[in-house]
């Protein structure tokens, strides 16, 4: 092979899309941040893939809805994990702009917001979430009820350092 072969080839090589998984831990604090609005409820019906939430707590923004409707597309285990299970009835959304994370039953979920206020579509299960926070969702409404009283603070205050507590908090504003 002679030089020019050689340096098309390597050339061609640098032309390909390099493929890659970028792993994002997103800390639970940017996710507070990040919200729109966060709203934890409790089930109260439980009805052939729609789970009816009542809104109980408001830790950011405002409630999309006085009933909260979440349609569970996957995984098709979810609703049969929350049957019977009284401590899986907590829900907390995370509303974004197209786009929901929903703790329900100990785990993330991704979901879509639908087409009227106060409708979600579950359609997956997403361990990586579990990097913001891997425990319960009583632990994680203790938690957020930290961040709000900071995000409330910090908004009354001058600026703070960040804290740098397990699980991330907010920054200050």
């Amino acid at each position: 092979m002679n030089r020019s072969t050689i340096g098309i080839f390597l050339f061609g090589l640098l032309a390909l899309p390099v493929l890659a998984v970028i792993d994002v831990k997103l800390p639970l604090g940017k996710m507070y941040v990040d919200s729109k609005a966060i709203t934890a409820g409790e089930i109260t019906k439980m009805d052939d893939k729609i789970l009816e939430i009542k809104p109980a707590t408001q830790f950011k923004g405002k409630s999309p809805a006085d009933l909260i409707k979440i349609q569970v597309k996957a995984p098709a285990s979810l609703l049969g994990d929350l049957a019977g299970k009284e401590a899986s009835k907590r829900v907390v959304i995370f509303d974004g702009d197209k786009t929901a994370a929903v703790h329900i039953g100990d785990h993330w979920y991704s979901a879509m917001l639908a087409t009227r206020p106060g409708l979600y579509i579950i359609y997956a299960r997403k361990p990586d979430y579990d990097a913001a926070f891997a425990g319960n969702t009583a632990d994680l409404l203790k938690e957020l009820a930290k961040l709000q009283a900071q995000d409330v603070h910090s908004s009354t205050t001058a600026p703070a350092s960040p804290s740098t507590t397990a699980p991330a908090t907010a920054p200050a504003k």
